[in-house]
This record gives structure tokens, sequence and C-alpha cells, in this order.
């Protein structure tokens, strides 16, 4: 890459293995992605550019956002147009973060203003406190709660502080 050698091929190669396995973003979900750049910009607060890598980004929608969390309140585009939806490989310009996130972090976006003021507290408390933050979703089962459970427990056998929340 320094030399710019193979550059093309490279390209070319990751292409084809991304057709051939049908390598696909979905969507049809809730957005996850990486933070790009952030900044405080004085007169719209926090302001980040992120990256969608799978599902789509809509105005309204809350994030967390490393330790951070808000809600789209607007999304601008790489010609700085303002839009309503953002598509997987799509970077986005959004105002109504709680903070500003860090270059690197990742995001994802939720459906329940709660679970993401209660995900980003917890994730400042991990990070503080060194702690651990287990997310356990339900399914008809049950046996990823009851794993979540177990692992939590034997956390706290070792004596770390770990919290579990089912959503």
């Amino acid at each position: 890459a320094k030399k710019k050698q193979g550059i093309e091929e490279l390209l070319e190669s990751v292409l084809v293995q991304a057709e051939m396995n049908e390598l696909k973003a979905n969507p049809n979900r809730y957005a996850i992605g990486t933070v790009l750049e952030a900044k405080l910009d004085k007169r719209e607060g926090p302001k980040a550019t992120l990256l969608i890598q799978n599902g789509s980004l809509r105005t309204g929608d809350f994030i967390v956002v490393g330790t951070t969390f808000g809600k789209i309140r607007r999304m601008t585009n790489d010609l700085n147009q303002i839009i309503d939806v953002a598509e997987p490989a799509t970077p986005v310009s959004v105002i109504g973060l709680d903070e500003v996130p860090l270059a690197g972090d990742k995001f994802v976006a939720l459906d329940d203003e709660k679970l993401t003021k209660d995900i980003s507290t917890a994730k400042k408390l991990a990070k503080e406190d060194k702690t651990a933050l287990i997310i356990a979703h339900r399914n008809p089962d049950g046996d990823t709660v009851g794993s979540a459970s177990a692992f939590c427990r034997g956390l706290r056998a070792l004596g770390k502080t770990a919290y579990l929340y089912r959503n």
C-alpha cells in the first residue's frame, strides 16, 4: 500500500469474494456502525459523522454511541443535504447526541429511549469501575438469558461487578 502497488488487484479480489459469498448488508434492521469523526459545534452541539455498516438509520431513532446516547434530530449526507433515512455504507452527520463521542466508537440504533439511556449509563459505569455489562435478549427457549445469568454470577464470584440487562 505504501508503494501503491497491487491495490487494484486487491480491490478486485475483495469485490469478487463479496460477490461469490453474497456478502450484503441488511437494510431492514436497526443500524450499527462506527464513528468516523466527532466535534462540538457551537450552534448545533455534539455532532458526529457515522458510517452505517448494517441496517438503516432514521431521523428520530435512538442511538447508543460508545458511552453516550441520543435521539437523531437531524441527519445530513456527504453532500450536506438533510435526509430522513440512511442505508448501509452511507456516511452521515448526525445531531442530537448527549455528548461528543470518540472517533472509532461503535454505535447501535434502538427504538427505546429508556434502553439507550440504561445502556449508556451502564457503559459509563463499566468504563470507570471496570464492571461488566451483559445484555441478554429474551428468546422462546430461554437459553440466552440463562447463560447470561450464569456468566454474570461467575463474574460476581470472582469479585467483579456485573450487571445483567434483560430486554
